[in-house]
């Protein structure tokens, strides 16, 4: 059957036993383009008074089916286990000056009520094309409420000239540039401990471009034409003297830097340094190079 409340719609198809108590055997449900306007035209005003002024034509598209039966009311089984896709078509977004000219995003789930430790997240697709970002990412979440485990793979490039004036302002200080970043990930938050640290598997690349950072005392003031910082947990650096191959490596590639701080001035050209770390769970082993 279809449900129809204004412009909302929901097909609903269920096969529901009464004998004993209400148990649905089969569901199946599907939310058809709900209109974000809509919703946020009806929400009380607490909740959207920040997206005042929004502007967008995203319609959100939800489905999904329960996996296994369930009696409504059974309080030992605990919430239904359900399985389902997310969709958000492609759309703008503008909210004074953020701007999002298209914004796609697309999901796997699975809401295991009985152990809501067991529910996943896969986001397939995270595309935005912004004023002052863009952004391509991929994840995979698992074991949300006891350790979340993460894999994915995210590109991203930022133009900070452009980005919202709330976000410059939180910097305290005069910064402008661009960053191009790609990252590959596959770790839990307990990897971030420093007993389980050698488990961190991380790839990434971060170019910036024309960075320059002025302290609003202008006591400090850097500029950076050209950088590359290089870092993973499967490199190797090689050098005349070292070579590191371990857990995690890093490498910073400057081609040109102007640093002044009080009255000291540094000027740098064709600067490469490196750093390996070794982490096993007997011992911490660093080495820079």
């Amino acid at each position: 059957f279809t449900v129809t409340v204004d412009s909302l719609q929901a097909d609903v198809s269920a096969s529901i036993d009464f004998k004993d108590s209400i148990g649905i055997n089969e569901l199946t449900f599907t939310l058809n383009e709900w209109d974000v306007n809509y919703l946020l035209h009806r929400a009380p005003e607490e909740y959207v008074s920040a997206l005042t002024g929004l502007d967008t034509d995203m319609k959100i598209n939800v489905s999904g089916r329960l996996k296994q039966p369930y009696v409504i009311g059974d309080t030992i089984a605990g919430l239904p286990v359900l399985a389902g896709q997310i969709e958000v078509p492609a759309c703008h977004i503008v909210n004074g000056d953020l701007q999002f000219n298209k914004f796609q995003f697309e999901a796997d789930y699975m809401f295991d009520g009985r152990n809501i430790d067991a529910s996943t997240l896969d986001i397939t697709k995270l595309i935005i094309d912004g004023k002052a970002m863009d952004v391509d990412l991929q994840a995979k979440v698992t074991k949300p409420m006891s350790d979340p485990a993460i894999v994915g793979n995210l590109k991203a490039k930022f133009d900070i000239d452009k980005m919202p004036k709330a976000v410059l302002r939180k910097f305290a200080a005069y910064v402008t540039g661009k960053i191009d970043a790609t990252l590959k990930v596959n770790m839990r938050m307990s990897d971030l401990d420093a007993n389980h640290f050698h488990r961190l598997k991380i790839d990434g690349d971060v170019d910036l471009e024309g960075f320059r950072y002025i302290s609003l005392d202008s006591v400090t003031n850097l500029y950076l034409r050209n950088t590359c910082f290089n870092f993973g947990s499967g490199r190797k650096i090689k050098t005349e003297v070292h070579t590191v191959d371990s857990l995690l490596t890093a490498t910073i590639e400057v081609d040109t830097a102007h640093v002044e701080y009080e009255s000291m001035i540094i000027d740098v050209n064709g600067f490469k340094s490196g750093l390996g770390t070794r982490v096993t769970r007997e011992k911490v082993d660093t080495t820079v190079i």
